[in-house]
């Protein structure tokens, strides 16, 4: 079995990049660019710090982008910040992106929660080589062009029971930066700060197997809010979106992208979505794909993700108007480090456990035993309203065997 899953791992992650440069996906895109000309958008590029718009990578752009309302892997960072009071487990990531020629993007991200707190952190760092040349073709400067944004997160998850999930309110703060040599462009270098919030909520629709978590979720957020940088605005936007998971390994997900300059005069972007697939295919093995279409550029990203243990390792392939089939660019990979859930499955095992045994404790008649183990599931777990409904069904069922004890006591005096 180890053998199969290191063939897999090897497989899965070249399989995206070996697929995409076939030739016969030169001319799928550009089938997909003629379908989509309707849709250019002449508003396209008026905004600064491009990297803001740059997917981290992970399940988030493995599914090109329509995450807002799934928001279950550590790229909720950038999708919606809601994402971390509802997280199984700690989790530290690295990503490495390949954009374009010489440009490429590193990131870290790591999450953490406590109970229905989630808090987050993680930083990207784009950079790119330029050379100076003059009229003759000689190199007179060099230097690195490079775009940073990193920031905080925090999130929780209120309301929530064993009937209903919870309303989960989540922020980022970030800060986004761009160094210009000075030889390339004197007077460029700039920072600024930004912020994102979100909600995000799940609950069960059209549910046809049998599972503990919801198969639907809708989720919202506005993302890069924040003020214009040397007069350009940063890609402020809303986000709205919905996912449903209609049989247990299969998840739909679609995004409404709304493109607004709060602080600008310049026109904003039209309109954009994005959708996504992602089909569990063993216990170890998920694909995911999706498609966007933002400023009139379609995209279309493949992907895949593997666990081994408390690791997984993901690779998505991207293409697009910067895909170059002749070399594997657009691509990003994933590892990721998983620390566990810090106890909560164990605890709430413990909760049913007890619950069940005052179940049992009821249906024979113990009342006393049965209020006293559902108390104790209680104080393990105060949202576990089942419980809460046997403590009350057990002090009710008591107090009516003591007034009847009393009635036949009357009566036989």
């Amino acid at each position: 079995m180890n053998m199969v899953r290191t063939v897999s791992v090897v497989l899965l992650l070249v399989f995206p990049t070996a697929l995409a440069v076939a030739e016969g996906y030169s001319a799928f895109y550009a089938q997909l660019v003629e379908m989509f000309q309707q849709f250019e958008d002449d508003n396209t590029g008026l905004t600064t710090m491009a990297t803001l718009k740059i997917p981290i990578g992970g399940e988030f752009e493995g599914m090109a982008t329509a995450y807002t309302a799934v928001a279950q892997d550590i790229s909720f960072l950038e999708s919606n910040p809601a994402g971390s009071a509802t997280l199984k487990e700690t989790e530290l990531a690295v990503f490495h992106s390949n954009l374009i020629d010489q440009a490429s993007m590193e990131s870290i991200a790591f999450t953490r929660r406590w109970d229905q707190l989630g808090i987050g952190a993680g930083t990207k760092i784009v950079h790119v080589p330029f050379e100076g040349i003059d009229y003759q073709g000689r190199e007179v400067s060099s230097g690195r062009y490079v775009e940073a944004v990193g920031g905080l997160n925090a999130s929780y998850n209120l309301f929530s029971g064993f009937y209903f999930h919870g309303l989960s309110i989540g922020a980022n703060l970030k800060y986004a930066t761009r160094v210009v040599p000075e030889s390339i462009a004197p007077g460029q270098s700039a920072i600024t700060g930004l912020a994102d919030i979100g909600v995000l909520t799940r609950f069960n629709l059209l549910k046809f197997y049998s599972a503990r978590e919801r198969n639907f979720s809708v989720g919202a957020a506005l993302r890069n809010f924040g003020p214009e940088v040397m007069g350009e605005p940063v890609p402020t936007s809303a986000h709205f979106g919905l996912a449903y998971a209609p049989i247990r390994p299969v998840l739909l997900a679609a995004d409404a992208i709304v493109p607004w300059n709060p602080f600008s005069d310049v026109p904003a972007e039209r309109i954009g979505f994005a959708v996504g697939l992602r089909a569990d295919i063993t216990s170890f093995l998920r694909l995911t794909s999706g498609f966007t279409v933002q400023g009139g550029a379609p995209r279309f990203v493949i992907g895949n993700q593997i666990d081994i243990g408390d690791v997984r390792l993901s690779a998505n392939y991207t293409i697009d108007y910067t895909t170059r089939f002749t070399r594997p660019d657009r691509f990003s990979l994933q590892a990721s480090l998983k620390f566990g859930d810090h106890g909560r499955a164990e605890l709430q095992s413990q909760v049913e456990n007890l619950y069940l045994e005052g179940l049992i404790a009821f249906a024979e008649g113990e009342l006393e035993l049965s209020a006293a183990l559902a108390e104790q599931a209680l104080a393990l777990n105060p949202r576990f309203d089942p419980a809460r409904e046997l403590v009350q069904l057990s002090q009710e069922s008591l107090e009516l065997q003591q007034e009847m004890e009393s009635l036949e006591t009357l009566g036989d005096s």
